[in-house]
């Protein structure tokens, strides 16, 4: 029979170690290998397809009716400069002439089904949804709407898309082409302030396959970035098409066509995936289970693989407890706690986790998946922590009550293992009595104690998740 810490090392394993190698930006193409017939005093190098698309240009000129900084999006196509003045796409030939642009990705693109709808790359141009009058800074995209859906529902030129393992052997795509659908959108939409987000969108999510663009006819913008599921958009390509199993060039071809970036598509994450990533970078996760919902907690919800390897805080969205959540998001780092700031969320068929058993010693845990060249990645243990984390898990655990404070709704428990564990009650639940003994079910997550290091707490989810119990 497998006993309780068996099972948990066996769970946990994958946040065993304490730090891991530096994170590397693997996402887009690094090096341009040839390129002919750029068009345009703005449009015509080459490297402004390479690292991550464009996400504001300068508008001076003023393609709407007021000149200024925009935010690209589904229905404000990229063009001129950054703020900075870089070059953000580059336009292939022209009417009577063929540009064409050849890049590499340092590390090959692998065919792989389990990448988000079996996709392996994308390449993003500047077409944009046609819409109801021009976009201003200002502009609502709440009540902003596409027009109808045909297949002329884009501003587009079509770009063709081949791909080689070896610059020798190539295999061109007959369909989809790049620079149609689907438009960039870089940013989330802020439903509270009325204006753009600064979470970024993510770059190796594709739009999903099952949308045309009939799918679109009259919605708001931020309508349709919720279709986008989270994806920033681009044409998505299916390497398995190819015959290839994996390569490292892809050329574009077109008649005045545009490319503002390429990238690979990855595979949904796990929470535990998403904590080695650094803060600010867009990360799609599978469905995990909520362990505790938005309604009990507040202020957030938390989400836990199935395998119970791992879990992880959730912001700016809401989910009941009980049910699988897929979730898009940023990362960032909350109060010491590695968090996502959700972008979008789809919730499904119920499902639920046991906590794992844990002593008061062990609560919070000790680092995982630490990058030593970022401050901004990885989940700190507790102070004088060890073992597995576990901070964003489900645990359950018991002691007797040492301390309570009825103003913050806290009180503290030990079991004789070495450290003292705060619980936090919710509104409205009743605080044990000063040594009695309980035992409580909670996440587990931590707190800043104002030295540089964390403490680690339960956030107790409703009253039955306290238990008094007769001592000895």
């Amino acid at each position: 029979m497998k006993t309780l810490q068996t099972i948990i090392a066996g769970t946990l394993i994958a946040a065993a170690a304490g730090s891991v190698s530096a994170w590397t930006d693997n996402r887009f193409a690094t090096d341009v290998i040839s390129s002919a017939n750029l068009a345009g005093l703005y449009y015509n190098d080459a490297a402004a397809v390479l690292g991550k698309p464009s996400t504001k240009i300068d508008d001076t000129a003023g393609m709407g009716s007021e000149p200024g900084i925009f935010t690209i999006s589904m229905v404000y196509g990229a063009h001129t400069t950054d703020p900075g003045g870089a070059k953000v796409i580059a336009t292939l030939g022209n009417v009577s002439t063929q540009g064409e642009i050849v890049v590499e990705f340092a590390q090959p693109i692998v065919e792989d089904p389990a990448n988000w709808y079996g996709k392996e790359f994308i390449v993003y141009g500047n077409s944009f949804f046609k819409s109801n009058g021009y976009v201003e800074m200002a502009t609502n995209m709440e009540s902003y709407y596409l027009n109808n859906g045909t297949v002329n529902s884009t501003s587009n030129e079509a770009v063709s898309v081949s791909v080689s393992p070896d610059l020798i052997n190539w295999y061109t795509y007959t369909t989809p082409k790049a620079d149609m659908y689907w438009p960039i959108n870089t940013f989330a939409w802020d439903k509270t302030t009325h204006a753009w987000s600064c979470d970024e969108l993510d770059w190796t999510k594709p739009v999903p396959n099952w949308l045309d663009y009939t799918s679109f006819a009259g919605k708001s913008v931020v309508a349709a970035i919720d279709m986008y599921q989270g994806s920033a958009g681009g044409t998505a390509f299916d390497l398995a098409e190819s015959g290839f199993s994996s390569i490292k060039y892809i050329r574009m071809r077109s008649n005045g066509g545009e490319v503002d970036g390429l990238s690979r598509v990855s595979k949904p994450v796990s929470s535990g995936q998403a904590k080695a990533l650094p803060d600010g970078v867009p990360v799609s996760l599978g469905p995990q289970v909520v362990t505790a919902g938005r309604e009990e907690l507040g202020d957030c919800f938390y989400i836990e693989s199935q395998d119970r390897s791992c879990g992880i805080k959730v912001v700016g969205k809401s989910a009941p407890r009980g049910v699988l959540a897929t979730v898009s998001g940023v990362m960032t780092t909350v109060g010491g706690e590695r968090t996502i700031r959700a972008t979008w969320l789809e919730t499904g068929s119920p499902a639920e986790v046991l906590p794992l058993g844990l002593s008061n010693r062990a609560i919070g845990g000790g680092p995982v998946s630490l990058d030593p060249s970022t401050s901004s990645s990885g989940q700190l243990g507790v102070k004088d922590g060890s073992g597995l984390n576990n901070i964003g898990l489900l645990v359950h655990t018991w002691g007797s009550v040492k301390s309570v404070d009825s103003a913050a709704l806290a009180f503290t428990i030990s079991d004789g293992s070495g450290r003292d564990v705060k619980c936090v009650l919710q509104p409205a639940s009743a605080l044990p009595a000063l040594g009695s003994y309980v035992s409580v079910t909670g996440i587990s997550t931590c707190v800043p104690d104002g030295g540089g290091s964390l403490l680690p707490v339960i956030r107790i989810r409703r009253a039955s998740d306290v238990k008094t119990h007769l001592a000895g």
